[in-house]
């Protein structure tokens, strides 16, 4: 059968490109179109640029400079410094000169009505310019920038020295001394002094100055009483005292200088001729511009019958823009087309290589920020999802096989020591049958005895390992557990075993609290003191000590032993199933791994630290106030 030939896609930087340029030839034909209706147009344009636009932009340039200037002059009283208010005086003469240059570059541009507009304005802003000098000298001469510079400068670093000397001299002393009493009253004193000296800052008269003096006299003497009681401290630092003394009577003599400026003030009258005179003038000029721009606005209007030749150049602009149009929209158009046919480009590539390698872990390249970059910006995001799950799924079955290893050790473990105690009792049974034969019965004893023996061994191993598999399986309760008084208990049921090993047990008293289960926490004590009362029992003076440990929210407890202590190879796999350092010890090596078992089940771990020869410390680390929610069962 023949096979059908695939037709061939048509490229998408084409479909735009023709689109494109349909749409740029429909808007030139419409652009061309409209030039018929263009015929009422008249030749404006030059009388416009020479009346129209020269006027209406000289005068919204005078009305910036006029506004300029009168901010300028407020800005200028209010001045906090010399420096600020050279500056400002620096913009008004600078915006002034500028201002009366543009007057004269407006008259010649100005009509009847404009002309009469333009003088009232003249006439109006020399007035303003009288009040502006008068005003000008008065805040020459105004106290209220020196009062302020003194303010923000010596006053407030006089403050800082004082609040620096109290702050080491209250660091120096005892939390109990009578300085910690004294530092605060002082600073709270020169808090208060520096807020009448604000207030008489903000109100700048002279009610203000006397009732400012009124209150920093009875301050003045209470701190000042108050270094001296400072100074008479057996603990003071005499220079400490001494410094911060000094620098509360340089800010004394700083705030007497601002009281006697503030006092000289005529801040009053500057504002008058401020917002009193010299404001409502220069709202008059502003509103006399406004009228001079409306005039020249009205005088474009009887122009517009003279501007015919203006349909000439209006065309030919037209015809220019609607060609330089069509350019520019193909131009962009391919432009538009071969960026997002190179970001498909870069894509197709990349998913051919990731499928060739099968490699997930490169991510793919960016295109740009277009609809083809965010296509390609969420295939990533898929990419990183379908990766991560895929990591994911690898650590899942390396856990697995991990598990499945440890299962079948396990079973290994297990059977082997299971199969011990049966096969020692499958010789007993050869060995009684051969002693009945011969009527030994004195044999046969032994042998049912060793037999019971063997059956025990095998019944304690059972328990064991249903004990283990309960730890994993059983919910914990914890409860708020006195550590103390259960091993006190503890160490009472086992007084007899402790005895006959004649082991010292020793439990620290004030142990720290825990929250756990009561019942998992005294089964893992009671495997890890019998533990040691077993190995501890080999040395001479054997004893074992109990005690805790607190950090933050994690407590620890230990239990030590002057033992034979563990080889370093050993310290890890005693804590294993079965595992037991001597065989000839009784037990059935599940101790241990019942105690990290417990310990992980809390959210804590297990282990030893020990030199042979040296005994033994068995440590576990639990969180100290977890509730029953953040446990987790670890079957291990």
């Amino acid at each position: 059968m023949k096979r059908k030939t695939r037709r061939r896609a048509i490229p998408i930087r084409w479909k735009l490109f023709t689109i494109t340029a349909v749409v740029g030839l429909v808007a030139a034909a419409i652009a061309i179109s409209g030039l018929s209706r263009m015929r009422t147009i008249n030749d404006r344009m030059n009388l416009l640029v020479d009346f129209a636009t020269e006027t209406s932009r000289i005068a919204a340039t005078m009305k910036g400079e006029l506004v300029t200037v009168t901010r300028a002059e407020t800005n200028m009283v209010l001045a906090k410094s010399d420096e600020e208010m050279e500056r400002h005086l620096l913009t008004i003469d600078t915006t002034l000169d500028s201002l009366s240059q543009n007057v004269d570059k407006l008259r010649p541009y100005a009509g009847d009505t404009t002309r009469e507009y333009l003088d009232d304005f003249q006439s109006k802003w020399n007035a303003w310019q009288v009040n502006h000098l008068e005003l000008r000298g008065l805040a020459l001469q105004n106290s209220d920038v020196r009062a302020r510079e003194l303010s923000l400068g010596e006053a407030r670093e006089a403050l800082d020295r004082l609040d620096a000397k109290l702050k080491e001299i209250s660091d120096q002393a005892d939390e109990t001394s009578p300085q910690q009493t004294l530092v605060p009253e002082i600073r709270i004193g020169a808090l208060q002094l520096q807020r009448i000296e604000k207030n008489l800052m903000l109100a700048s008269n002279e009610q203000a100055v006397r009732d400012s003096k009124q209150k920093v006299e009875p301050l003045r003497v209470s701190i000042r009483e108050q270094l001296r009681a400072l100074s008479e401290q057996p603990q003071a630092d005499e220079s400490l005292v001494a410094e911060a003394s000094a620098a509360f009577e340089a800010y004394l003599q700083v705030l007497q200088r601002i009281l006697d400026h503030m006092g000289q003030s005529s801040n009053i009258y500057v504002m008058e001729l401020v917002y009193g005179i010299g404001v409502p003038i220069a709202d008059e000029c502003e509103s006399l511009l406004d009228k001079i721009s409306a005039a020249g606005e009205q005088e474009i209007d009887q122009l517009k019958v003279e501007s015919s030749a203006a349909y000439i150049n209006a065309r030919r602009g037209l015809v220019l823009l609607s060609v330089i149009g069509i350019a520019t929209s193909l131009l962009v158009s391919f432009l538009i087309s071969d960026r997002i046919a190179r970001g498909l480009g870069k894509l197709a590539t990349y998913a051919r290589e990731v499928h060739h390698a099968r490699d997930l872990s490169r991510p793919i390249p960016s295109v740009g920020n277009d609809e083809v970059g965010q296509v390609a910006d969420a295939l990533d995001g898929m990419r990183k999802t379908v990766y991560s799950a895929t990591r994911q799924l690898e650590q899942v079955n390396v856990a697995l096989s991990e598990k499945s290893e440890e299962m079948e050790q396990f079973v290994y473990t297990v059977s082997h020591d299971l199969k011990s105690p049966l096969v020692s009792c499958k010789g007993l049974l050869g060995l009684m049958r051969e002693d009945l034969q011969d009527q030994d019965y004195d044999e046969v004893f032994d042998s049912i005895a060793r037999m019971e023996g063997a059956t025990d061994q095998l019944g304690q191993i059972i328990d064991d390992l249903l004990e283990l598999s309960r730890i994993g399986r059983k919910p914990i309760s914890p409860v708020d557990v006195d550590v103390h008084a259960m091993l006190v208990q503890l160490a009472d049921d086992l007084r007899q075993r402790v005895h006959d090993a004649g082991v010292d047990l020793r439990i620290q008293p004030n142990l720290p609290r825990v929250q756990a289960d009561a019942s998992d926490l005294r089964r893992l004590f009671d495997n890890l003191i019998s533990n040691a009362v077993k190995y501890a029992s080999d040395v001479e003076q054997p004893w074992v000590e109990v005690g805790g440990t607190q950090e933050s929210d994690i407590v620890r407890y230990y239990v030590r032993d002057n033992g034979p202590g563990i080889e370093p190879d050993y310290q890890e796999k005693i804590f294993g199933l079965f595992q037991r350092l001597e065989h000839s010890k009784v037990g059935t090596g599940l101790g241990l791994a019942s105690v990290r078992k417990i310990a992980r089940m809390h959210g804590g771990r297990a282990w030893v630290e020990s030199e042979p020869n040296q005994g033994a410390t068995f440590w576990i680390e639990l969180p100290k106030n977890s509730q029953a929610g953040t446990f987790e069962g670890n079957s291990e």
